[in-house]
């Protein structure tokens, strides 16, 4: 069972079940809080704002011992700002604040009333739960892609969560825990922001279509661009190439280029490095987010024996994003099969509707 955290199930169990066996002060009114904040969830599971987690939500605030998680002596403690400051970076694992409300919980945290408050905690609550699981498991199940692939993401256990929460001292390293454990998901989140950036400066120029240009050709109309677009991704060193023939510098920047994509390297710019040249970087930032998605389904460990599918990861555009990978031999049929999924269903699933891309057209 999948469980990205650094501490044991098992110690999690055994903090959510123990109970006091005498009731504080404290726990008196924590005992009247977790009154309101039942309420909260009654109304919830029942009400427009139904959520999957309402009755984990139920179980875990009925136990006496185990009190607010987010509010202490009236207010939201550091614990609840730390959470909604983590809930409003989620776009840095291509995830939607939105979708946990950071904004609408940011603008509550200095709330003082007892209804408020309860709201809050159960808001917060079910926004860690939902986070956890996006970021555990992937938002998207893979069966709603393809009802074949034999993949099952395995979520974290929300009582767990909850539990995890209440006794720990930083919600920051505790949600990093749930994401991938792999230099290559940390590889993928910075290319993420990389590439988001080059795509708000307007990413790179086409570089326009003609006859294949092979090394020693002079290219007088279209060398520019080249050096312009090999520059701006990092293949060329600025000034080390000038003139109007396609030669020197200029060739072996393509050839690194055709390198980091998975394209036969001899420098020749036919059809396929054409295609890959002219992928714009907003389509880089989207197939680098349907990546960390597809990583998110994975174990942490794929185990003694896996593949690695270069013809799908790799277009992303940096080598060591191919980890879209088999977990175990006698699976590698199954796993391949992800590598070839429809593209454009899995944005429709994942993506905002205005970020939606016909991505399958340009692969």
């Amino acid at each position: 069972m999948k469980l990205r955290l650094r501490f044991s199930q098992a110690a999690l169990t055994a903090l959510f079940l123990a109970a006091s066996v005498g009731a504080s002060a404290s726990q008196l009114t924590n005992s009247a809080f977790s009154e309101s904040v039942l309420t909260v969830i009654a109304g919830w599971a029942d009400g427009p704002r139904r959520d999957r987690h309402m009755p984990m939500l139920a179980d875990f605030y009925q136990v006496p011992s185990n009190g607010p998680v987010w509010v202490t002596d009236g207010r939201a403690n550091a614990k609840a700002r730390e959470l909604v400051e983590v809930l409003s970076r989620a776009d840095r694992d291509a995830l939607n604040p939105a979708d946990y409300r950071a904004e609408l919980l940011a603008s509550q945290l200095n709330a003082t009333g007892p209804n408020e408050l309860a709201y809050l905690e159960v808001s917060l609550s079910a926004a860690l739960l939902n986070y956890t699981r996006h970021l555990g498991a992937g938002r998207v199940r893979p069966q709603r892609i393809d009802t074949e692939l034999a993949i099952e993401p395995v979520a974290p256990e929300p009582l767990n969560v909850l539990a995890g929460a209440k006794s720990t001292d930083n919600i920051k390293d505790f949600v990093a825990g749930f994401e991938p454990q792999t230099p290559r998901y940390l590889r993928l989140r910075e290319a993420l922001q990389r590439f988001r950036s080059l795509a708000a400066d307007g990413g790179w120029p086409r570089f326009g279509s003609g006859p294949v240009l092979k090394p020693g050709m002079p290219a007088p109309e279209r060398s520019e661009a080249l050096r312009q677009r090999l520059m701006i991704s990092g293949d060329l060193a600025p000034g080390s190439h000038t003139g109007t023939v396609y030669d020197g510098s200029l060739v072996k920047a393509v050839e690194r280029f055709q390198a980091r994509h998975g394209l036969e390297v001899d420098g020749v710019i036919g059809e396929n490095t054409l295609t890959e040249l002219n992928t714009s970087a907003r389509q880089r930032v989207q197939q680098i987010e349907l990546n960390m998605e597809r990583r998110r389904w994975m174990e942490d460990d794929l185990g003694q024996f896996f593949v690695f599918d270069q013809a799908d990861l790799l277009h992303v555009g940096l080598e060591h994003f191919a980890d879209f990978c088999d977990e175990r031999r006698h699976e590698t049929t199954a796993f391949l099969e992800v590598a070839s999924l429809r593209i454009k269903d899995l944005l429709q699933l994942f993506c905002q509707e205005d970020r939606v891309a016909t991505l399958a057209e340009h692969r």
